[in-house]
């Protein structure tokens, strides 16, 4: 196209000059000839530059096909390898669901007392006829185990167990408390408890003795922090109920009667039902005061046991769990969790978030509707203790 323009314009250049001098007529043929071997060169040059840009247009079109070929090949892989993971996880689900399924076939509470013999882990209704009607709830890993607030579901997990009229033990795991505590305690303040989880999520088995007993007794401090808020709140409200009602009255609910006694008493444990001992098969007589305490991943080596033991803590487990980390199913979660409820267990799932195991908040709204259709009250570990004792029973403070 620039060889083209360029033979334009001399050949308009050479008819003006032409126009204004007189040329004769055989410069006019030197002039013809002169711009016939011109518009040749720039034919020749322009249809050089014309193969040239379309070997190299033809040469790019290969590229492109080429890269677009990668491409879809690496597209085909990729969608291959994700639908392969996508299968494999499906396949792990479906493992640890027919695990699952064999362990319930075979009994919590058969198993439990063989492999924890010195944890509690339900209250056996012909031991404890007081647990006739009632379970305890217990959350793990409460409140978030992530900072930010938008990720926490304490609100959604409160309004829950407010509809179905359920009080909860919250095993929390004190890092996380923090960033939420506000809320939390919100959460609390509806009658719930709290529970030593240790301050992070991880096992403590290869801890030392005094590096364990460390990090027990700092969660706990945090724990009864929370417990002194609740209880200062729960007194206020008491005082301004009792300045506007004269008759004073008490409520005989066995459950309010746990509560009342103090919030470190309902938050605290209470020895009671070890598996694998005492008065009925994996069960021991209620005795004196513990606090409730649950290892992290129920891992709990014999240093961890010295330490519980000396501080009059109590390991919880439990027989009413459906390995909801495992299994991102709230049917499969749920179902399994309301065939093996039964008067006086203990149930356990974990804490939903946003993103992280959030299913769990539809898994508890159908296990606490199965429950309300089998008519069994959802209490704290603390009621079905005293349930289990005929009574509310006094907890000691913190050993600094």
């Amino acid at each position: 196209a620039g060889s083209k323009g360029l033979a334009a314009w001399v050949e308009e250049k050479l008819l003006k000059c032409t126009q204004v001098l007189s040329v004769p007529d055989h410069l006019k043929r030197k002039e013809a000839e002169f711009m016939t071997v011109l518009q040749s060169l720039f034919n020749d040059d322009a249809r050089s530059v014309e193969a040239k840009t379309a070997s190299q247009l033809a040469e790019l079109q290969q590229r492109t096909l080429g890269f677009r070929m990668k491409t879809a090949e690496a597209v085909r892989r990729l969608k291959q390898e994700k639908l392969n993971t996508l299968r494999f996880e499906a396949m792990k689900i479906e493992v640890h669901k027919a695990c699952w399924r064999a362990v319930s076939t075979m009994g919590p509470r058969n198993l439990l007392p063989l492999v924890y013999p010195k944890s509690l882990c339900f209250y056996d209704k012909a031991a404890y006829p007081g647990v006739q009607g009632s379970i305890a709830l217990t959350v793990d890993d409460a409140p978030c185990s992530r900072s930010d607030e938008r990720l926490a579901m304490i609100r959604e997990v409160q309004e829950l167990l407010r509809e179905y009229e359920a009080k909860a033990t919250f095993f929390v795991c004190t890092d996380y408390v923090q960033s939420h505590e506000s809320k939390f305690r919100e959460l609390l303040s509806d009658g719930h408890e709290v529970a030593n989880h240790c301050p992070a999520d991880r096992s403590y088995m290869e801890d030392s003795e005094e590096a364990f007993e460390e990090a027990l007794l700092r969660a706990e401090r945090t724990c009864e922090r929370l417990r002194r808020h609740h209880q200062n709140n729960s007194s206020d409200n008491e005082n301004q109920k009792a300045n506007s009602d004269d008759s004073g009255s008490e409520s005989d609910d066995l459950g309010s009667s746990a509560m009342s006694s103090s919030s470190s008493s309902a938050s605290f444990g209470r020895k009671g039902g070890r598996a694998g001992e005492g008065e009925g098969e994996g069960e021991a007589p209620v005795p004196g005061l513990t606090r409730w305490f649950r290892a992290p991943h129920a891992m709990l080596s014999s240093k961890m046991e010295k330490v519980l033991e000396r501080h009059g803590f109590t390991n919880v487990l439990c027989d009413c769990y459906a390995n909801d980390p495992w299994i991102p199913d709230a049917t499969f979660v749920a179902e399994n969790m309301l065939e093996l409820a039964e008067d006086g267990s203990i149930a356990v799932i974990h804490m939903p978030e946003r993103g992280f195991r959030e299913y769990n908040h539809q898994a508890l709204r159908n296990f606490l509707e199965g429950l309300r259709q089998r008519n069994i009250r959802v209490v704290t570990l603390s009621t079905l203790h005293a349930q289990a004792s005929g009574g509310a029973v006094f907890s000691p403070p913190l050993e600094e």
